[in-house]
């Protein structure tokens, strides 16, 4: 699995997460919280997310 391969598959996860706790909970999980759901480090999550911002913007 590529580096950006790897990290498509996290930020979809990730947003997944977020989505749904934001319309469940009316909040966002901390970096915190969605490495602990997705078991993966805070420094692959934050990652994840810059990877996820270039795609969605570019």
């Amino acid at each position: 699995m590529t580096k950006q391969t790897s990290y498509n598959h996290l930020f979809q996860q990730v947003y997944q997460i977020q989505t749904h706790s934001a319309s469940k909970q009316k909040k966002s999980p901390t970096i915190a919280e969605l490495a602990a759901i997705v078991g993966d480090t805070e420094e692959h999550i934050l990652e994840c997310l810059e990877f996820g911002k270039d795609v969605l913007y570019h």
